[in-house]
């Protein structure tokens, strides 16, 4: 990470430079990393490695040329959508293997086996994208030039404290209606992928920032982790439902076991909802949202 003192004596351009190449690095690292072995450990490291990469390419798109990024976020989404694949599957395995016991068992081993076609595809598309040499070409694109010149010669700092603040508040004020009681999984999840997005923007600045955006990051991290667990609790019982329809008129047994497991994980995504909605409550209070906004309107000295 940047000192801050070189963070604030870069033009916008050049600190979208920067860090657009180390994030691309440690990309291909974890990339290289995960097409060996596409363990639970490694599709993890490699799908932060794409969200903190893809954060550059957005906030600081004008300093990129348009139709080349645009191609190479394009690719990223493609490749966190295999990694996906994967994980959810792990997910179940750990979730079902907690909930049902040794009712579990079948449909654990239907999960891996779909996770293990799935780390196939995966690796796949990653040792394609190695032999490619995909990494040196998206770091020509990235390099090359800036696309709107009056916006990449501002000082980062002045870039930072123009940017952050309208999208804190439009986050707070999403955030006021997602921990509303009523609020459906499905909007859940877009805002843990909207935190998700502002966790990761934060994170780019918070050289700039030093200690004064703490509180708010970490307020971030917290409501992701629970909003992750809903939207894991919503995945494992859509994915459960769907081997349902897969039964025979032979498997009522297991078919009731699948809705005891449904039941069960319905359950718990209730009451992590609950801590969700009390957790927002008594994080993100007028005052402390406040005092954020004002936090992210002057950078550290």
């Amino acid at each position: 990470m940047p000192s801050k003192t070189l963070a604030k004596t870069s033009t916008t351009s050049g600190f979208a430079k920067d860090h657009a190449d180390r994030l691309l690095r440690n990309l291909t690292v974890q990339i290289e990393r995960t097409a060996k072995t596409a363990g639970a450990d490694e599709v993890h490291d490699l799908r932060v490695a794409i969200r903190r990469l893809g954060a550059v390419l957005k906030i600081l798109n004008d300093c990129f040329p348009v139709r080349e990024t645009g191609k190479i976020r394009l690719a990223l989404k493609r490749i966190m959508e295999l990694a996906g694949h994967v994980r959810d599957r792990d997910i179940a395995v750990e979730l079902l293997t907690k909930v049902g016991g040794p009712a579990a068992a079948p449909f654990v081993v239907r999960f891996e086996t779909q996770r293990a076609e799935a780390a196939k595809d995966l690796t796949d598309a990653l040792a394609a994208w190695i032999a490619a040499e995909t990494s040196t070409r998206w770091n020509n694109v990235l390099m090359r030039g800036t696309r709107i010149e009056n916006f990449s010669v501002l000082p980062i700092d002045l870039t930072a404290t123009r940017m952050l603040p309208p999208i804190a508040d439009k986050h707070f004020k999403r955030g006021e209606k997602a921990a509303r009681e009523k609020t459906s999984p499905h909007k859940l999840h877009r805002f843990r992928i909207a935190t998700k997005k502002f966790r990761y923007t934060l994170d780019l600045f918070a050289p700039l920032y030093g200690d004064s955006i703490n509180p708010l990051a970490g307020g971030l991290k917290d409501i992701q982790s629970l909003l992750g667990d809903i939207n894991d609790f919503e995945t494992v019982s859509r994915m459960l439902s769907g081997t349902l329809s897969d039964m025979t008129p032979g498997d009522p047994s297991q078919a009731e076991d699948a809705r005891s497991m449904i039941a069960a994980i319905e359950k718990m995504q209730r009451e992590k909802a609950a801590g969700f909605r009390a957790h927002w409550g008594q994080t993100f209070t007028p005052s402390n949202v406040r005092d954020w906004s004002a936090a992210l309107q002057q950078v550290a000295e």
